[in-house]
């Protein structure tokens, strides 16, 4: 796995990664230290998690939630290519701190989250006014919304 550091901040950093496991290659357990929310550009890998498998294909998301334990496959493709939230305590409190939706373990391509993925994606090439952290806050707060089905309540 080959990570890039995109973004550093207290409440929310970046992070690129490239994945070269293959059919070959023996899947290992793996656990989340926080909540992240990774967004896949490119390729497709199989997930276990929660007790359930998924095939994450471009457009899907990968959901950590901490101490939540996963495991990635690789059985009928190589390679796949992330763009990576993880997201501090307390911004995920002032989100919406419920566990249901940071408990999904991942979720298919939806259109509200693909675009905002792809503008996020926009932000990490440098090709957006957006600053990266801004749109991987928007990013979790949508998800959550679209997840939990509530809409969030508007800050101060």
């Amino acid at each position: 796995m080959i990570a890039t550091t995109l973004l550093e901040r207290r409440s929310v950093s970046a992070f690129d990664f490239r994945c070269t496991a293959g059919p070959g290659d023996k899947p290992f357990a793996e656990q989340h230290a926080g909540h992240s929310i990774s967004y896949v550009r490119k390729g497709s890998f199989g997930l276990r998690s929660l007790g359930k498998c998924s095939e994450l294909v471009a457009g899907s998301v990968l959901v950590g939630h901490p101490g939540d334990e996963y495991t990635c496959t690789h059985e009928h493709v190589c390679g796949d290519e992330c763009l990576s939230f993880f997201f501090h305590p307390e911004l995920v409190e002032t989100i919406g701190d419920n566990r249901t939706p940071w408990q999904v373990g991942s979720a298919p391509p939806l259109p509200e989250l693909v675009v905002l993925g792809e503008l996020a994606q926009s932000a990490a090439d440098g090709n957006s006014d957006i600053g990266l952290d801004e749109i991987g806050q928007v990013l979790a707060s949508r998800f959550v919304e679209v997840v939990s089905g509530k809409p969030r309540k508007p800050g101060p």
